[in-house]
């Protein structure tokens, strides 16, 4: 009995330790999942952190680019202000937009381009009762480098200058409208005497041997007797003001208001009345400003503002 008793016992107790063994197997590893709880925390941690990252790396390349981008466009707006300055300076003054003066309307003034494609061989006599005697008309100069005759320069002029008169509201009247047209000096001025002008501007370019010569001149008549004394002081004036006018505008140098007595257009002339030596086309340089019709304009625009100077209200 006894011995039943013990190995009863003895199946008891496996039994118990049987069950124990598999309750065991079966219990949850808590610090495991805890560890991959934290694990996994840990990855989603630096996931956001690394998104995080990346987020601000991408911010501040966004905000570097849109910096740069701005820069970009606030240099541009920089440049494109300075080339228009720059434009805005090189810019050529127009002839003239306004209304033309009405001031000017009772004012007339005869522009005389010089010399023609043509020689004469006609002689008239240099002043009223004179035996001296010169040639009615010339060829005039050649420009030095351009090979440009001063005729063509002294009519392109005379054709831009009529156009800002007019534009000014002078009543304006040229002596011949082609540089073909051969005119003795006595015609010339006749014209002028004819319309009884306020002033007679005769257009003309000087030259001379030497290439160093340079710079602008106004001619106007000297009191010779009787023949241009009530002309000589107020064209002396109007010389004056046109000369410093013209050089002032063009920047070519001034040379003086130069007082002739041999030169037929001005001793027959009963009006104010002056020549304008533009320039020299025996000087390389200023041939090659004058004999440019781009110039012409500029050339012109000066003569204008002088004029202007002279019967300014």
């Amino acid at each position: 009995m006894k011995k039943f008793l013990r190995i009863l016992s003895i199946i008891i107790i496996s039994s118990l330790m049987l069950l124990g063994c598999g309750s065991n197997s079966t219990k949850p590893n808590i610090n495991k999942d805890s560890n991959s709880i934290n694990n996994s925390n840990e990855e989603n941690n630096e996931t956001e952190k690394n998104n995080s990252n990346n987020e601000n790396n991408n911010t501040e390349k966004n905000d570097s680019k849109e910096g740069n981008i701005d820069q970009e466009k606030e240099k541009n707006k920089i440049d494109s202000s300075t080339d228009k300055e720059a434009d805005k300076k090189n810019e050529v003054e127009p002839y003239c937009e306004n209304e033309p003066n009405k001031a000017n309307k009772d004012i007339t003034i005869v522009i005389d381009p010089g010399h023609s494609s043509t020689i004469s061989n006609e002689t008239e006599p240099e002043c009223p009762g004179s035996q001296k005697r010169k040639l009615k008309d010339t060829l005039g100069a050649t420009g030095v480098q351009s090979k440009i005759p001063e005729y063509t320069i002294t009519h392109g002029v005379a054709e831009e200058l009529k156009k800002l008169l007019i534009s000014e509201g002078y009543n304006v009247i040229m002596t011949k409208d082609s540089p073909d047209k051969q005119l003795s000096n006595i015609e010339r001025t006749t014209i002028g005497n004819d319309n009884n002008a306020n002033l007679i501007i005769r257009i003309h370019c000087d030259g001379v041997d030497s290439p160093k010569a340079c710079g602008a001149s106004i001619l106007v008549p000297a009191t010779k007797g009787n023949v241009t004394k009530d002309i000589s002081d107020i064209s002396y004036s109007y010389g004056e003001k046109i000369l410093t006018a013209y050089t002032k505008y063009t920047g070519l140098k001034n040379r003086g208001v130069v007082v002739r007595d041999d030169l037929t257009g001005f001793n027959w002339s009963k009006v104010p009345i002056v020549l304008i030596e533009l320039g020299f086309i025996s000087n390389p340089n200023e041939d090659s400003y004058l004999s440019n019709p781009d110039n012409y304009i500029k050339i012109a625009t000066g003569i204008s503002n002088g004029i202007n100077y002279c019967f300014a209200k």
